[in-house]
C-alpha cells in the first residue's frame, strides 16, 4: 500500500518518534490486532488506564469542553491534565483539537494504516484566543496503527514542538516554557511510550 506520509515535516524546535511493535502469527491475527489497536487509540478516555501509573489524564471533549463517552471523531478537542500545574488560559488543562483521522484498512495486502493528528488549541471553555497547551500551534503529535505483514506497530511522532509564549499571562509563559523542556527532556517520550504499549497490550 502506498500513501503519503502522514506525518508533518520538522521546520523548528524539537521532534520525537516513539514507537512499541508486537509479532503476530498468522495474517488474520495480524489485522485482527490492527483494527483493535485502532479501537483503542481512538478511546481517548481510556488512554490514562492504557498508560497505567503516572499517566497524565485525557478526556474527549466537544466545542464546549463538556465530556464525550464516544470514540474520537475530527474536529473533537482532547483535554490533558499533566502532572503539575496548569494553565489560567486553559482553566488548569492543556487543550488539543483533532485535525485528521485516516483508516486504510487492507486485511488481504501487506500493509494497514491508522492514524490520527491532534494539535495544541485554544480552550473550548473560555472565549480567550490564546492557545492552552505548553507547545505553540506549530506543534502536532502523529498517533499510528500500522501492520506491516505479520508485525503491527503503534507510534508517536511529534513535530515542531517550541514552547508556547504567545500568550498575555506572565505566570502561563514561564509555566509552558518549563513544561516544555520537561517534556522535551523525556516526559512526553515516557507518556506516549507507556500508550503504544498500552494500546498494544495482550492483543
Amino acid at each position: 500500500m502506498k500513501t503519503n506520509n502522514p506525518i508533518p515535516q520538522q521546520r523548528k524546535g524539537d521532534s520525537s518518534d516513539i514507537q512499541q511493535h508486537v509479532e503476530t502469527s498468522t495474517r488474520r491475527q495480524a489485522h485482527s490486532t490492527f483494527v483493535e489497536a485502532s479501537r483503542r487509540l481512538l478511546t481517548i478516555n481510556e488512554w490514562e488506564t492504557l498508560s497505567g501509573p503516572l499517566s497524565a489524564s485525557f478526556q474527549l471533549s466537544d466545542n464546549t469542553g463538556a465530556k464525550l463517552d464516544a470514540v474520537a471523531q475530527p474536529g473533537d478537542y482532547i483535554r490533558i491534565n499533566i502532572p503539575g500545574p496548569g494553565t489560567a488560559t486553559g482553566e488548569g488543562y492543556d487543550w488539543v483539537q483533532i485535525e485528521t483521522i485516516e483508516d486504510k484498512p487492507d486485511p488481504a495486502g501487506e500493509d494497514e494504516l491508522f492514524m490520527m493528528r491532534v494539535r495544541p488549541v485554544a480552550s473550548p471553555l473560555n472565549k480567550e484566543d490564546d492557545v492552552a497547551h505548553f507547545f505553540g500551534d506549530s506543534a502536532t503529535s502523529t498517533f499510528m496503527i500500522e501492520r506491516h505483514d505479520l508485525r503491527v506497530t503503534a507510534s508517536v511522532h511529534g513535530r515542531n514542538e517550541v514552547p508556547n509564549k504567545e500568550v498575555e499571562r506572565p505566570a502561563d509563559k514561564v509555566r509552558n516554557t518549563v513544561i516544555a523542556n520537561v517534556a522535551t527532556s523525556g516526559m512526553a517520550a515516557h507518556q506516549w511510550s507507556t500508550l503504544a504499549q498500552g494500546i498494544l497490550r495482550n492483543l
